[in-house]
């Protein structure tokens, strides 16, 4: 106890009479007395003053001695009440010293001091103060404590309170003090020194940290850097915190200017990896996204298992591993003589193993049969030589399920077995009831009927052969359907699947053979699995075939993965197709935009280009100029065209040759048409009188169509323009005469009539009415652009040449007629 003349009064517990009154060696007004700190032993007391000086009493001194290091208010003590010795190197033979203690400052300031009593009186008890930590907010030490870890001695837990904070230290303590400097809770603090960051912002797999202009992230799984990044501020600017928005799961950055977010792109990608070394393999496995990764996972996890001795969980492991070398695999099971576990692993690859990948799955079935055959003559010696009815018992019935496992084995992967090698196999383990049982599998009913035969087992032999009355002779007979028919009628369902693939050449009589062994195992016998066993056995059926059959309630745990492998198929498929339309409608727009070019498109005519047709200079009438350098006047062009035209092509010039007349005829004065004809002679006239007539205009129709002659061969003067109106209508009908019909020298001028509008037009001046001409003007120009459409969408000497390109030079039999004599 001390009182307020500083004298301080000792009661020992053991002798409560006496009182021990000490000295502080100090005067009222000198010093005063603030806090007194007594160690859990009752040896070392610590006094401190508001002057800031301290004292230090040992137990059995009468008088305090004053730290001469120690120059503060001590507000906390924290006693080392574990003894740290062993870390420090502080030698405590005498049990005198307080050892390593951590001391809390009115200053926010944590102090690691250690006193020991000296034998000389004129020497400082405290042999060091150290300063190892001072708080963010300098505020004052109220309590300090620390424990060590139970677990690990040389890691503890320092536990600081202020008025408004509470704070927690853990980690290491340091080695020996006094040697280099360094101090035992030096190492402790030190990591904790570093600047503090602004903001911290947790997401489920790291942390993100806001340091001055830097944002960084750690992870939380083991603590490692994996995002750090600087950003540009303005002048001025400062980062003032992070946010995060929980829902949309975005974090956000916020300044004295702006906003900024931090994009989290993937941040699951390397956790399968920390929990991989950390061998917590399912997590890693749930993590693992990319099927590289997952394979990695499932390799490691296999390795685990191998070596704690779980060999069938190794088997699982391994075969979900693509990746998993397989000889090595297998290696490992035969070197450990884990047979069991090697049938698993190749069991399993088995069924992840590609169809089209023959050689090995024929190869892997054949040696799980060995396996299988193998196993089964151990359990029959292992019965035959046990004693224990317990013993005898639990074999036979591991014995029966592994007859039933080989059993379904035969029925799945029989497609997959060479039937001689098998019977081989069969025959040499002795096995006769597994050869039976393969024959009937396979449908080789004959050789079950030699084998009862020759055993002379006449009943059964007969029994074999009543089962399968008229099957064969049905299937022999090309009834195919009848035969498969029959065989479900009978209850054979493995016959009826031999028969459904006897018909190799019609594949959509085989599909419906195994549609109706499907449906009778869904609908007869409501054997969902083995129905879904038909999708491995064939590749015509497919999950979509016999998903009708199913009841309408029906659990789909038997068939989830089937049908979420056929949405996968057909979700590539889809892909596939627009893949294949996107580059269609590419093509389509490609040659729209070289159509549309077309349009634009001009070629170079030189004064002297002559007609390809005709040979006559092609400037002298209208002309056309095709691509391949072929330029035809107008009239040359229909002339040339319509002899390789079709009768519908034809027939639409015809039309449209009759309706340009009309609209030609409307637009002339008086209604009189644009060309006129002079009267012509053609038999038995004055020739003079032919050649002194008025110049030979082009008529509409060929003189095939003439009209007869009259007293004395003079015609009578035809207007072929009405001509041509007048017959059309008459003649259009007649498919072989439709070329009679086209004039071309009378429709190249239809054509140019209305593009030369206001000039002189054969020898006379036409003055249009614009008021009238807007209407027929619009429908002149549309006939023109379809009948162009129509003469002119290619070269016709071009296209004869391209048509007969297939063409023979010599035809079927001609060189025998050209021998005939």
């Amino acid at each position: 106890m001390c009182f307020n003349n500083n004298s301080l009064h000792r009661i020992d517990m053991a002798m409560q009479d006496y009182i021990g009154e000490l000295s502080l060696g100090k005067k009222p007004q000198e010093a005063t007395v603030h806090k007194m700190f007594l160690d859990p032993s009752g040896k070392h007391l610590l006094i401190t003053t508001t002057q800031g000086d301290n004292y230090y009493l040992y137990e059995g001194w009468k008088k305090a001695k004053q730290l001469g290091r120690l120059k503060m208010i001590i507000e906390a003590v924290a006693w080392n009440d574990e003894k740290l010795s062993p870390y420090s190197g502080v030698s405590s033979q005498s049990g005198s010293s307080t050892q390593e203690m951590l001391l809390g400052g009115r200053n926010g300031t944590i102090y690691e001091v250690l006193i020991s009593p000296a034998e000389e009186f004129f020497k400082s008890p405290d042999r060091y103060v150290q300063a190892v930590y001072t708080l963010p907010d300098k505020q004052s030490v109220s309590g300090i404590k620390f424990e060590k870890l139970k677990d690990d001695p040389s890691r503890v837990v320092v536990v600081i309170a202020t008025a408004s904070r509470l704070y927690q230290f853990a980690g290491p303590i340091g080695g020996k003090a006094d040697t280099d400097g360094s101090r035992v809770f030096e190492s402790l603090f030190a990591s904790y020194n570093k600047d503090a960051p602004a903001s911290v912002v947790l997401t489920e797999f790291h942390f993100l940290l806001l340091l001055g202009d830097r944002v960084t992230g750690y992870s939380r799984l083991d603590d490692s850097l994996v995002y750090d990044e600087v950003i540009s501020l303005r002048r001025g600017e400062r980062l003032l915190g992070v946010a995060s928005d929980p829902i949309n799961r975005t974090l956000w950055i916020y300044s004295t200017n702006g906003l900024y977010e931090v994009v989290r792109v993937d941040e699951e990608r390397d956790v399968w990896k920390i929990y991989l070394d950390k061998a917590d393999y399912t997590l890693a496995l749930k993590f693992a996204k990319v099927p590289k990764h997952r394979d990695a996972v499932l390799v490691a996890q296999g390795a685990a298992f191998f070596n704690q001795g779980q060999f069938i969980q190794a088997a699982q492991s391994y075969s979900q591993s693509a990746s998993a070398p397989f000889e090595e695999v297998a290696l490992k099971f035969v070197d450990a003589g884990e047979r069991d576990a090697l049938r698993y692993f190749l069991r399993s690859r088995l069924t992840g193993t590609r169809k089209t990948d023959v050689t090995q799955r024929a190869m892997l079935a054949t040696w799980l049969v060995e396996f299988y055959l193998s196993k089964c003559n151990e359990l029959d010696d292992l019965i035959a030589s046990s004693s224990a009815s317990n013993d005898v018992s639990n074999l036979q019935a591991e014995q029966l399920h592994l007859e039933e496992e080989l059993q379904e084995f035969f029925e799945t992967y029989k497609s997959n077995l060479d039937r001689k090698m098998t019977y081989d196999l069969i025959r040499g383990h002795g096995r006769t009831d597994v050869f039976l049982n393969f024959a009937g599998v396979t449908g080789d009913f004959e050789r079950i009927i030699e084998h009862w035969v020759s055993e002379e087992e006449w009943v059964k032999a007969i029994d074999v052969l009543h089962r399968q009355p008229c099957v064969h002779i049905y299937a022999k007979m090309g009834l195919y359907e009848e035969s498969v028919s029959l065989a479900l009628e009978k209850g054979d369902l493995e016959l009826a699947q031999v028969t459904a693939n006897m018909p190799e050449d019609d594949i959509q009589l085989r599909k419906k053979l195994w549609l109706k062994v499907a449906r009778y195992v869904v609908e007869d016998k409501k054997d969902i699995k083995t129905a879904m066993q038909f999708l491995s056995n064939t590749e015509l059926l497919k999950i979509e075939d016999i998903l009708p059959f199913f009841p309408d309630f029906v659990v789909i745990d038997d068939f989830k993965d089937d049908i979420c492998n056929a949405l996968e198929d057909y979700s590539a498929r889809i892909v596939e197709l627009k893949q294949d339309m996107d580059g269609a409608m590419e093509s389509a727009a490609a040659v729209s935009r070289d159509i549309s070019q077309l349009k634009t498109r001009f070629v170079i005519i030189e004064q002297g280009e002559r007609c390809t047709q005709c040979q006559a200079p092609l400037l002298l009438r209208q002309f056309y100029a095709f691509p391949c350098q072929h330029t035809f006047h107008a009239d040359c062009l229909i002339g040339l065209a319509k002899e390789s035209l079709s009768a519908v092509q034809l027939r639409r010039i015809v039309t449209l040759q009759t309706e340009l007349v009309k609209l030609t005829a409307s637009q002339q004065p008086n209604g009189q048409p644009v060309i006129s004809a002079p009267v012509a002679s053609v038999s038995g006239a004055n020739p003079q009188a032919s050649r002194a007539s008025t110049q030979a205009q082009r008529t509409l129709l060929s003189s095939a169509f003439a009209a007869g002659s009259v007293n004395g061969g003079i015609t009578r003067a035809l207007n072929p323009l009405t001509a041509a109106v007048t017959m059309g209508s008459v003649m259009v009908t007649a498919s072989d005469r439709l070329r009679d019909l086209i004039v071309p020298d009378a429709l190249a001028t239809a054509i140019g009539v209305w593009g030369d509008r206001g000039r002189a037009i054969g020898g006379a001046i036409v003055n249009h009415d614009h008021t009238n001409e807007g209407e027929a003007g619009s429908r002149m120009e549309s006939l023109r652009a379809e009948l162009d459409k129509v003469l002119a969408s290619s070269c016709p000497l071009c296209d004869c040449v391209v048509s007969g390109i297939d063409k023979p030079f010599i035809k079927q039999g001609e060189i025998d007629t050209s021998w005939a004599i």
